[in-house]
């Protein structure tokens, strides 16, 4: 019954978490609510991050708990070597029980010692707009992390890259609408001032789209806030444009 009951909590604890997380209005909150979330999901972990990896091997850190976060993302970047970029080019679930026999990225777990980290858990999340993503659970004591920790971590993962595969889509939909909404309105300010017609208005956005090299978008947004027309935009004004 015990083991019944401590199963069932632990699954609606990933309910609500999953909830919250879809709940998100950003890429951004939701990113921070799944490491905010994880140290209450996992048991033993203390600080929690999340890893960006592009496929130039160019890192960065989107949401971090505490500055040791960064700082270990810091480590691994300079060292080019570390559990948390396995995870996320492996799509793999990685964990470190103690950093003082850790051997398989031996300069990063020397400075990690140095930081007062000893026990890790990485699980890779896939890929997201372009980039590979790792999340990140560490601790300070050698450890911390049974192998049911490891198990629940890879679960809430899985959690955790579905709301943020969810969260780029809708974000990426709300800006095409912005950037159709806005090439509506420009179309319609040229049609009206030169009595033209909805094709004839357009292609006057794209003409000047393809001239400057640049976004019929950042065009159109560019008309609506100055009045002035495609063919008189130069590039030195869209770079000054509020």
């Amino acid at each position: 019954m015990g083991a019944h009951r401590a199963e069932t909590k632990l699954a609606r604890r990933l309910v609500k978490a999953a909830t919250s997380l879809h709940q998100q209005p950003s890429i951004e909150q939701t990113m921070r609510t799944i490491v905010y979330t994880a140290p209450e999901i996992v048991d033993g972990a203390e600080h929690a991050g999340l890893t960006a990896l592009r496929r130039d091997r160019t890192m960065e850190s989107p949401a971090y708990t505490d500055e040791v976060v960064l700082l270990l993302d810091r480590v691994q970047s300079e060292e080019n070597e570390g559990p948390c970029l396995a995870a996320a080019e492996q799509d793999a679930v990685v964990r470190i029980d103690d950093m003082a026999t850790e051997t398989r990225w031996p300069k990063f777990a020397a400075r990690a010692l140095d930081l007062g980290v000893r026990s890790l858990i990485a699980c890779g999340l896939g890929r997201t707009d372009g980039w590979r993503v790792a999340l990140n659970l560490h601790a300070q004591r050698p450890g911390a992390f049974s192998g049911l920790d490891g198990e629940i971590a890879s679960l809430y993962a899985a959690h955790a890259a579905l709301a943020l595969g969810n969260a780029t889509t809708v974000e990426a939909m709300r800006g095409g609408l912005d950037r159709r909404q806005v090439i509506g309105e420009a179309t319609g300010i040229l049609m009206e001032r030169h009595r033209s017609n909805s094709p004839e208005a357009f292609t006057r956005l794209v003409q000047a789209s393809q001239r400057l090299n640049t976004k019929i978008g950042d065009v159109a947004r560019y008309v609506i806030l100055t009045g002035q027309d495609p063919e008189e935009i130069n590039a030195a004004d869209l770079v000054r444009a509020p």
